[in-house]
């Protein structure tokens, strides 16, 4: 899973040379915490599928961190993360426009729940959601941090069961407010992670379905709800042992290659996106695998960012068997039928494509015992 200690740090200026409008800043004000945490400041480059990249950091001093980012025509979204076992592995959402300012505040170490004030409409749309949910986030943060003390079994269960509660308790607002932008990315959310994890609550996916009818057709066209409706509908997942359906990937140059090309081959497939530091982690072993064995084993790496944001940013490896692509369903397509949800994730498959293992994470030699079965 992704760990922000591991993030690669971005520069601002590297994620886009086009022209902006004004600046947004960001000043936080953070009680009851050690000083010298780093803040990382991310752009949500692609809001739906949530790939974020870090645009820039700073250093907590007595509580106080600022940023000031670039933001262009629109209303572009961030993630502030905080680095440090101390803190959980999530942060703030904010809604950035053109010469506003937001503050973020909070006590201790539960970032998750930490309060933004803005005065961009969407902040305020979205803190309406904050406010009702707050006492969940706290407790989801408390079981981050412990996580390393539970059952996995138990711990996911237990996300599941917070992940339920907010969302019965948001259902009245979704119901209520006017359908936007906000309104849209909450209802994406969690159709994404009803597809990805509650199995058999058909109650939350009717609930779900029901929304999506509140939607005029041009909203039901928007990137939001096409995704939503995806994940809505009957996914069926793909397990060990099945057969892995014809994939479509783009390489860096922009040609477009099946998964097909590489039959008669052991193939190790690596769903990943920018900015995961196990992703990167995992390469050197990935790419040593491929060194001893050229002529039967292939890994295709494959990058869930839009294909925009990873073109310029895609590797390249001394592994000849060892490639990079892009898959322009992201998380909606192949990738949410293995019914994950994390990154990385591993799939590993005969010479005729038949599945033999899924896993997902990375700690050294874990994958080279997976691919040869020496468990």
């Amino acid at each position: 899973m992704i760990r922000k200690s591991l993030l690669r740090i971005i520069p601002a200026l590297a994620l886009c040379s086009c022209s902006h409008t004004g600046t947004f800043i960001v000043e936080g004000d953070i009680r009851d915490v050690k000083d010298s945490a780093i803040v990382l400041m991310n752009h949500i480059d692609d809001p739906v599928s949530g790939h974020a990249l870090g645009v820039g950091t700073d250093t907590l001093k007595d509580g106080r961190f600022r940023f000031e980012v670039p933001v262009e025509d629109g209303s572009d979204q961030y993630v502030i993360l905080f680095l440090g076992e101390s803190f959980p592995p999530n942060g703030p959402i904010l809604f950035a426009k053109a010469g506003k300012k937001a503050t973020v505040s909070g006590r201790g170490y539960l970032a998750g729940s930490y309060a933004v004030r803005s005065r961009v409409r969407n902040q305020r749309e979205w803190n309406r959601f904050e406010k009702v949910r707050r006492k969940d986030i706290e407790s989801n943060d408390r079981l981050l941090l412990a996580r390393k003390e539970y059952d996995p079994v138990w711990f996911m269960n237990a996300r599941d069961s917070i992940s339920t509660s907010i969302f019965w308790k948001e259902l009245p607002l979704l119901k209520k407010m006017d359908v936007s932008e906000v309104w849209m990315k909450k209802v994406h959310s969690e159709a994404r992670y009803c597809a990805n994890f509650r199995s058999g609550k058909e109650d939350v996916k009717e609930e779900l379905r029901s929304l999506l009818g509140r939607c005029t057709e041009e909203q039901m066209k928007t990137d939001y709800m096409v995704s939503a409706a995806r994940y809505l509908g009957d996914i069926v997942p793909l397990c060990v042992g099945e057969r892995l359906p014809e994939m479509t990937l783009h390489d860096a140059d922009g040609l477009m290659h099946r998964l097909s090309e590489f039959k008669g081959r052991d193939i190790l497939l690596e769903f990943s996106e920018l900015g995961c530091g196990p992703c990167v982690l995992a390469r050197p072993e990935i790419e040593s695998l491929c060194t001893e064995r050229p002529e039967d084993f292939t890994a295709l790496c494959i990058n869930m960012n839009r294909y925009d944001v990873w073109r310029p940013r895609a590797e390249s490896h001394e592994a000849a068997n060892m490639l990079e692509f892009n898959d322009d369903d992201g998380n909606k397509g192949v990738f949410a039928r293995f019914r994950t949800g994390v990154i990385p994730t591993f799939v590993l498959t005969d010479t005729d494509f038949v599945i033999r293992d899924i896993w997902t994470g990375y700690t050294e030699g874990s994958i080279r015992k997976r691919v040869t079965g020496d468990q």
